[in-house]
């Protein structure tokens, strides 16, 4: 039993950030994968007698790095709304923070 509601914020809080740092990380391990999906298939169309551009184009149009491209952006917006959701319960915490440091202040008054 939690000794004060906020402790229930401060536990979804932090489980969701264990989530986002979940998330980025996926999201920037496929970000970094691109870039050698990338590369073996340009090398491959060099191989082949393209031109640099003409194997970068022909690499960039394949299903399979388009494919990665799109899992890439999924996974850095699924990461991006897990930190959205982690800035909504600081914002709440800060505001169960300020409310509590008025009420302090005002029976300081009386």
């Amino acid at each position: 039993m939690p000794l004060d509601p906020i402790d229930d914020l401060v536990e979804a809080c932090n489980l969701a950030r264990d989530e986002w740092v979940q998330l980025d990380g996926k999201a920037r391990e496929l970000e970094e994968i691109r870039k050698s999906i990338r590369a073996e298939t340009s090398n491959q169309g060099r191989r082949d007698g393209l031109s640099a551009t003409a194997a970068d184009s022909e690499a960039e149009a394949k299903w399979e790095y388009r494919e990665h491209v799109q899992e890439m952006v999924n996974a850095r917006t699924a990461a991006n709304a897990k930190r959205a959701e982690v800035q909504g319960y600081e914002l709440r915490w800060e505001t169960w923070r300020t409310r509590n440091a008025t009420r302090r202040a005002e029976m300081k008054l009386i």
